[in-house]
């Protein structure tokens, strides 16, 4: 399959190595706002995101992939890709781990040495990041980002668009709001509304805002 990497920063570089882990993947280039930048570990930048809206056919692209942390970023650029009706593909490389009883919406990225348990729902446009940790039942929402090493343990809920920083942890059945930030390193033990930040251990509010 001829794939198109959309972000051509450090994500893209991580999603570029996936890609070359799994068989019957051919990556054609990398499309970014930063065209000016050369290759990326040997792939050529082909244009900007506009560029591959219009050319995407030309170039005989099967699909594509959002290698971008940034949550609202990445969920702009995914709804732009479903009303175009460009294929996204989802991603799980061969060293994660994912339970045949969790159930994984569209266009996820799984990166390398993570883990999703059983009874885990995941929505559509999530990235889990190299070696978190997603345990039992819990329950992501669309266009989430769980970083590198985060804990989830069982039971946790993170609605939309929020962002896990690197190695949290968060305890069992903790709800997480939607459009939330928790800082890296963090332990929450408590419920975080949405719209807020929290960091610390234990995690506490260091902002609350109106909207995202």
């Amino acid at each position: 399959m001829r794939t198109a990497i959309i972000g051509a920063g450090g994500q893209g570089k991580v999603i570029l190595d996936l890609l070359k882990a799994l068989q019957g993947t051919t990556v054609i280039g990398f499309f970014d706002q930063n065209v000016a930048q050369g290759p990326v570990l040997g792939i050529s930048v082909l244009g900007t995101l506009d560029e591959l809206f219009r050319s995407w056919k030309t170039l005989s692209i099967d699909q594509v992939v959002i290698a971008i942390g940034d949550n609202q970023t990445r969920r702009a650029i995914y709804q732009r890709l479903v009303d175009a009706e460009i294929p996204t593909v989802s991603l799980v490389h061969p060293r994660a781990y994912i339970s045949s009883f969790a159930k994984l919406g569209r266009a996820i990225t799984v990166c390398g040495h993570a883990f999703i348990g059983p009874g885990t729902e995941i929505g559509n446009n999530c990235l889990v990041n190299t070696a978190a940790s997603i345990d039992h039942d819990c329950k992501i929402g669309d266009h989430v980002h769980i970083c590198p090493g985060v804990r989830l343990a069982g039971g946790v809920c993170i609605d939309s668009e929020s962002m896990i920083g690197i190695g949290a942890n968060v305890l069992p059945g903790i709800h997480v709001g939607e459009h939330c930030l928790v800082g890296a390193g963090s332990t929450v033990i408590d419920d975080v509304p949405a719209y807020t930040t929290v960091a610390g251990v234990p995690a506490r509010v260091l902002h609350k805002r109106q909207q995202w």
